[in-house]
């Protein structure tokens, strides 16, 4: 689905058996509503792709079978609600802050924070067999949610400062 609205509230059936891909060329991008890109049986698959030119905000669970990607062109993406991607990894990218304040999980994969030109924060666990990155060209990174990978690597990079209060575990 390709949109050029103020505010695109998506809202879509409660499991899709395939890919979800959702752009809003001009706008703002709200999810109100579960996401589920898994499907029944053992072919199911799917990756949940989310793109604006504004901000974004997930308010209602994404749940993958494999990848989940957030971006934001020129704006900021916060997110609301836990975010799963079963086999894949999890990319939030944006121009502007890019918040957690739920649980980011890549049983699989890894989780990517980045941001252009501002902060990142953590506010919930995020939890990654593989690399879990945050990085950020022109802001700072706060870390208040537990950073672990599994069997990887916890990479953090910021322009300005780097807070942690919360436990950051890599086991490689």
């Amino acid at each position: 689905v390709k949109d050029s609205a103020v505010t695109l509230k998506l809202s879509v059936l409660s499991v899709v058996n395939g890919n979800i891909a959702v752009e809003n060329k001009t706008g703002v991008l709200q999810v109100v509503s579960d996401l589920q890109a898994m499907g029944d049986g053992e072919d199911a698959a799917g990756d949940i792709t989310l793109k604006s030119k504004g901000n974004m905000q997930t308010d209602e669970t994404l749940t993958a079978a494999n990848d989940v990607s957030l971006t934001s062109t020129d704006g900021a993406i916060t997110v609301n609600a836990a975010v799963t991607a079963d086999a894949g990894d999890i990319e939030v990218a944006a121009e502007d802050d890019v918040t957690t304040k739920a649980k980011l999980s890549a049983s699989q994969g890894e989780i990517a924070l980045t941001s252009d030109a501002g902060d990142i924060t953590v506010g919930a666990e995020a939890t990654a067999a593989n690399n879990v990155e945050l990085n950020t060209e022109a802001g700072s990174v706060a870390v208040d949610g537990a950073l672990t990978s599994a069997e990887g690597s916890v990479e953090v990079t910021a322009d300005e400062a780097i807070t942690t209060t919360a436990d950051v575990t890599a086991t490689t």
